[in-house]
C-alpha cells in the first residue's frame, strides 16, 4: 500500500468510526427518551390508582 492509499484508507476507517459513533449516541438518546416515557407511565398510573384513596405518589424520575 502507498502512502495516498493508506492515508485514505485510515480516513475512511475514521469516517465509519465516527458515523458509528453518531449512531450509537443516538441509540443511547432515544433509550433516555423511552426511559423517560416509561417513568412517565408509571407516575400516572400510579396517580391514577391513587386518586380518591390518599395515596401519595412519587412522581420523581
Amino acid at each position: 500500500m502507498d502512502g495516498v492509499t493508506a492515508g485514505l484508507t485510515a480516513a475512511s476507517g475514521l469516517r465509519q468510526t465516527e458515523l458509528q459513533a453518531g449512531l450509537l449516541k443516538r441509540s443511547f438518546e432515544q433509550e433516555g427518551r423511552m426511559v423517560d416515557l416509561l417513568a412517565e407511565g408509571v407516575a400516572t398510573t400510579q396517580a391514577a390508582a391513587g386518586a380518591g384513596k390518599g395515596l401519595s405518589v412519587d412522581v420523581t424520575a
